[in-house]
């Protein structure tokens, strides 16, 4: 069963990203102010593990693992963010817009489902289950259709959620799935069109 940090985190996720698409989407915002964003979340990630900033530290201890605060405050933000952000600066709008989606839908959909219900250990990665990879197929699928079409929306949601069910490295270092997933999937729907 999954936790109640785990559930808030994953749930703002979701609102966060989906937030995020509709102010993008909107023209509220724009690249720059996604830099803007990420530049402030990671200089308030490098002071916080020397300060505990007030309104920041509380969003912390709210959202954020025990071990992060201490260590990498904020760093799913910041991933986060890093993601979102490559996949506005490198894809045409709609791309980007249904990489996000994908991202913030599809990661969280299979954390919870696997933390609840998933038995099935992945044929690759056995750290991750079957159940949730599924589910984060499906419900991103149906996400990113808001602006791809239904054979880019598959593709982008079967090949990155399965990416996501691998763990990869660059020597020690491991890529975090908030930056693997949308530019996998736009990556997907990028080459589709070239086809």
């Amino acid at each position: 069963m999954i936790n109640k940090l785990e559930l808030k985190r994953k749930l703002f996720h979701v609102a966060f990203g989906i937030t995020l698409v509709i102010l993008l989407n909107f023209n509220i915002i724009n690249l720059f102010f996604m830099l803007l964003m990420l530049a402030t979340i990671v200089l308030l990630s490098f002071l916080s593990i020397y300060f505990k900033i007030p309104i920041f530290y509380k969003f912390l201890e709210h959202f954020d693992r025990k071990q992060d605060i201490e260590s990498f405050p904020a760093r799913g933000a910041l991933f986060f963010m890093l993601g979102s952000s490559l996949s506005v600066l490198l894809f045409e709008k709609d791309i980007a817009l249904a990489s996000i989606l994908i991202l913030s839908v599809g990661d969280a959909v299979s954390s919870i489902i696997s933390y609840g219900y998933g038995r099935t250990r992945g044929f690759f990665n056995t750290g991750k289950l079957m159940e949730g990879t599924i589910a984060g197929i499906f419900c991103s699928f149906f996400v990113a259709l808001f602006f791809v079409n239904i054979i880019e929306a598959f593709l982008a949601s079967f090949v990155s959620m399965i990416f996501e069910s691998l763990e990869w490295r660059l020597g020690r270092f491991v890529i975090d799935d908030n930056v693997s997933i949308p530019l996998i999937a736009g990556l997907v729907i990028f080459a589709i069109r070239l086809i």
